[in-house]
């Protein structure tokens, strides 16, 4: 088990749902097979974007366009991952964040019910059976006899580890999914996901520039000095949003983020 997958769980247990994905994996290497081929490989190092959410745990990643998916521990309020949500993140896309799931065995039924996971990143954001039809029809109509033939195989031994895997309704499950995530948010937040908590508040007003110089700043830090937990925490979604939050590319963003980030563990 590597350092970087004890560091991304921290305090959590890492679920013997994921440590089976990792070993299978490995299994199939040995047959000349990847999970790479159905676009669900197992993220074993640290590695996240600037808008990947900070309470956000990756467990995958599709190969492409930096695609990742995660459970969301809404700040550490889930006590297991295994109930935590499950979100995508496509760091290329506008928007780029995509809630899928209620738990990870939601998740994999959505995973064996089309052809290649990255495909989830696309029919998350439609509601439409008819163009649900012609993406999956589209990417089977593309692909080789041989591919199909490997993808069988993966999905096969995918199912043999998560017999909960059955095929669903794509549309309906991630409908149902954001419908129920929507009753527990207290404050929304420009990513959809929202805060979730015991009380509602205001949100921190961003200006339409995204300037960050030294009087915007003071007026950030003022809100913080005053504001609740679920404030803050929805101040932290607003933010990564509206800004690229990297030190290299704006250190008191970053440093600010950190710094409000440390005070939900005290």
């Amino acid at each position: 088990m590597s350092a970087d997958l004890k560091e991304a769980y921290g305090n959590y247990l890492i679920p013997k749902e994921i440590l089976q994905l990792i070993q299978l994996e490995e299994n199939l290497n040995k047959e000349d097979l990847s999970l790479s081929m159905i676009g669900c490989i197992p993220a074993t190092e640290l590695s996240p974007y600037s808008i990947t959410p900070p309470d956000l745990i990756p467990f995958a990643e599709t190969g492409g366009d930096g695609i990742h998916f995660g459970f969301l521990t809404d700040f550490h309020k889930v006590g297991d991952v295994m109930e935590a949500a499950i979100v995508c993140i496509s760091p290329t896309n506008a928007p780029p964040v995509r809630y899928l799931a209620n738990n990870f065995y939601e998740f994999i039924s959505l995973v064996c019910s089309v052809p290649h996971v990255e495909l989830l990143e696309q029919l998350a954001t439609i509601s439409n059976k008819e163009q649900e039809k012609a993406i999956l029809e589209e990417y089977m109509s593309e692909l080789p006899s041989s591919w199909k033939i490997k993808q069988e195989k993966v999905f096969s031994a995918l199912k043999g580890i998560y017999p909960e895997g059955k095929k669903v309704d794509i549309i309906a499950t991630i409908s149902a999914a954001k419908e129920k995530r929507m009753e527990k948010i207290v404050i929304e937040t420009f990513d959809g996901l929202g805060v979730v908590g015991e009380t509602g508040g205001k949100r921190y007003e961003f200006l339409e520039s995204r300037i960050s110089d030294s009087k915007e700043l003071l007026r950030m830090h003022q809100f913080l000095q005053e504001a609740t937990l679920e404030e803050k925490q929805a101040f932290i979604r607003d933010i990564q949003y509206w800004y690229i939050v990297d030190p290299d590319y704006n250190y008191e963003i970053w440093s600010l983020v950190q710094d409000v980030i440390r005070t939900f563990n005290k």
